[in-house]
């Protein structure tokens, strides 16, 4: 089995359970009964919200991390873990209320792939959130340079390109909020097919 990334070892060893609050509120408002976290690491945020939905689906693509998610999110019946690229989410087409990344979409170095996979799961009027940071912002690219001395692929959109290329997937943009570091929580919902 892969080993998980150092870093990704160190920073999850600290379970700071704060900065999932903008998950929480979003789920608690928006969630649906069918969610999808996609690159959900060692399953914290998916801990954070599964009593909150019917059930939930973590997809991680590194095998060490989704095996500790299995391990937290054993608890929880309605819960499963898969290891799988998020360019190809074992799920049909038009089946998922929400889906989300939380702290993951810059990790995935076809994260356009991701946000049309996403798409293509999510029945028209689902949701898509992204809870990541503003590639625009100079802490954002800070923290890219951080992330990338530790071994990590990191590559943030800028809030408005990600925003144009999900208007472009036939997304509409419900809310954008930002914080004072770059923190950048957006959702969107699924435009029913234009005909």
């Amino acid at each position: 089995m892969r080993r998980a990334p150092l870093a990704y070892r160190l920073v999850y060893a600290v379970e700071y359970r704060e900065v999932y609050r903008p998950l929480l509120k979003f789920i608690e408002r928006d969630g649906g009964s069918v969610v999808v976290d996609v690159g959900g690491g060692y399953g914290i945020a998916s801990e954070m919200i599964a009593e909150h939905v019917d059930k939930l689906i973590m997809v991680e693509i590194e095998p060490e991390m989704a095996v500790k998610a299995r391990d937290r999110l054993s608890k929880f019946g309605h819960v499963s873990v898969v290891v799988a690229d998020a360019c190809h989410l074992p799920l049909r087409d038009k089946v998922v209320d929400t889906v989300f990344f939380f702290d993951s979409l810059h990790h995935i170095r076809e994260s356009e792939c991701a946000l049309r996979e996403a798409a293509r799961v999510l029945k028209p009027l689902g949701k898509l959130a992204i809870f990541d940071f503003d590639g625009s912002r100079l802490m954002t690219k800070l923290l890219s340079l951080v992330e990338k001395a530790f071994g990590l692929w990191s590559s943030f959109y800028p809030k408005g390109k990600l925003i144009s290329m999900l208007e472009g997937m036939n997304f509409s943009i419900d809310y954008v909020e930002e914080g004072k570091l770059g923190e950048l929580n957006l959702v969107a919902t699924k435009l029913p097919q234009r005909r």
